[in-house]
């Protein structure tokens, strides 16, 4: 009889399963599935622990508002969205974040040219004014003296 007993103990425990052992350690696809399991719980318990989070809030002000019709059903109900929905209202989020990321681009860039056309602007007029010889050559003061007297006036004024 104790032969019997250790076979049927021996007969019990789990044998081991290389097989599997080896999918689960070197299977990508089996890390994927797990991956995609977790997710998913994820999600679900985020969007319940959103769902409850709204319930709560509104039930302490729809309780007294809520009325029941003659049936006994609530008035209020909270409409879940679909998937289609859901993915709607995110592309339409994201289209107007690209949006409005297209339009700082483009105030960027506008607001960049006008410096640059500013700075080329006034670059050019003092090299005019730099570059100015009397007729035997040498440098007219008249324009240097007008960009130091420029200088100065905003020195004062910053």
């Amino acid at each position: 009889m104790s032969e019997n007993s250790e076979a049927d103990r021996s007969k019990k425990t789990k044998t081991f399963n290389k097989k599997e052992w080896r999918r689960r350690k070197y299977s990508n696809k089996y890390r994927v599935e797990q991956w995609e399991e977790r997710r998913r719980k994820a999600i679900a318990h985020s969007y319940y622990k959103e769902m409850r989070k709204i319930a709560g809030q509104s039930s302490g002000t729809e309780k007294q508002n809520m009325s029941t019709s003659s049936t006994g059903v609530n008035k209020y109900r909270i409409p879940r969205p679909t998937a289609y929905q859901k993915a709607e209202e995110e592309y339409k989020r994201k289209q107007e974040e690209k949006a409005a990321k297209l339009q700082e681009a483009q105030k960027k860039k506008e607001e960049r040219s006008q410096a640059v056309a500013r700075y080329r602007a006034n670059k050019a007029e003092v090299f005019k004014k730099l570059s100015k010889k009397t007729k035997k050559g040498q440098p007219v003061m008249k324009g240097r003296l007008e960009i130091l007297l420029h200088k100065l006036q905003q020195e004062l004024q910053s």
